[in-house]
């Protein structure tokens, strides 16, 4: 058997609904968080392949925390932001493919609050952003476009900007 049957098999899904009644009153600081830093590489930091179908499982297995590294798809203004594995500055890639920003989003939009993926999808996901954008403001510009349009809905409000409120102190689900 595979380890994705034997996974699903196993797992018992009452346990991980923390939006429910037991949990409700819980803020995010009380929990620990499953996390995938970088999700999309398949197996090594350097050098490897970026997947998709790699950050869809992580999230499907329960990472409610992620972390990408955000480049520039190409070494000049106007270009696209994209995912991958890179240097410090994002001047030189060093996995063996990327994969569109807009794919990205777009895939986290429709598994980490979608029923028919997740049982666990009221809970908050966090994404951190390692820009490696070499202050390349339009990237930056379309990287918010792409996050607003696939999953901006999904966003927390202007209260939580610039330190007005402690993520940490608030409630688990809203």
């Amino acid at each position: 058997k595979s380890f994705e049957s034997k996974f699903i098999k196993n797992i018992d899904r009452r346990q991980k609904d923390l939006c429910g009644e037991k949990y409700k009153n819980n803020t995010v600081s009380d929990f620990f968080i499953c996390s995938s830093h970088n999700p999309f590489l398949t197996g090594f930091l350097k050098y490897d392949y970026s997947s998709l179908d790699m950050m869809k499982k992580c999230i499907i297995y329960g990472s409610r925390y992620i972390e990408l590294e955000i480049m520039n798809n190409e070494i000049k203004n106007d270009t696209i932001p994209v995912v991958g594995s890179g240097n410090k500055e994002g001047s030189m890639l060093y996995s063996q493919n990327i994969i569109t920003c807009q794919k990205v989003f777009d895939a986290i939009g429709n598994i980490a609050f979608s029923e028919k993926y997740l049982d666990n999808y009221r809970e908050p996901f966090f994404i951190f952003l390692n820009l490696k954008l070499n202050n390349n403001l339009e990237t930056l510009n379309k990287l918010y476009d792409i996050i607003q349009n696939s999953i901006g809905h999904r966003l927390l409000d202007h209260t939580f900007s610039r330190e007005k409120k402690n993520i940490a102190q608030t409630k688990m689900c809203h």
